[in-house]
């Protein structure tokens, strides 16, 4: 178990960090509870905004429904082909 603070005499604040420019680094804010009610995956997919805004829009088109996206009759003309 280490001691809170330096460990075995580490700076905290030296050295340096080496990112290549093809990495994505993300960062964690400590808010516990800022997120409950949120479901995870959407939480983890906010941090990566495109991402986030795609999620979004696929979600608001499967809101609007199959019938409002293909006409009314298209829930009734799926059913009746037959095999």
């Amino acid at each position: 178990m280490f001691p809170i603070g330096n460990i075995r005499g580490c700076d905290p604040g030296a050295g340096t960090v080496a990112i290549d420019s093809s990495e994505r680094v993300g960062r964690l804010r400590q808010g516990q509870f800022a997120h409950e009610s949120e479901r995870v995956l959407d939480v983890v997919l906010m941090g990566h905004a495109e991402m986030w805004v795609a999620m979004r829009e696929r979600d608001a088109i499967y809101a609007l429904g199959r019938s409002a996206l293909f006409g009314r009759n298209a829930l009734t003309s799926a059913s009746s082909v037959s095999m």
